[in-house]
């Protein structure tokens, strides 16, 4: 039996850090509806900066089609993307170095 409706919600609450660390990502792109938590990891360096990059290189997948859910690496490929940005904005920025690295 094929769903045709998906209804989705998503919220977040910064608890007792003060600013909110996590992200999150429900989006459509063509059959596939990519739903993504990414958590801040609170105490570690840049942890919203961190869940940033993440939620917008799969929303950048996402929208150029590249996500498929036949093909695992397809994720496996835009995490990696994730990842290589945050080691980047961690050289870029010193002050976030370790992202979420502990």
């Amino acid at each position: 039996m094929a769903v045709s409706r998906v209804t989705t919600a998503a919220a977040t609450h910064p608890g007792r850090r003060g600013h909110q660390e996590d992200g999150h990502l429900i989006q459509r792109a063509g059959s596939v509806v990519v739903i993504a938590v990414a958590d801040g990891m609170g105490g570690h360096a840049a942890g919203d900066v961190a869940s940033g990059i993440v939620v917008a290189a799969l929303e950048e997948a996402a929208g150029e089609g590249a996500l498929s859910v036949s093909d695992e690496r397809s994720l496996q490929a835009a995490a990696a993307t994730a990842n290589t940005r945050i080691l980047e904005h961690a050289v870029e920025f010193p002050d976030a170095a370790g992202l979420g690295l502990s």
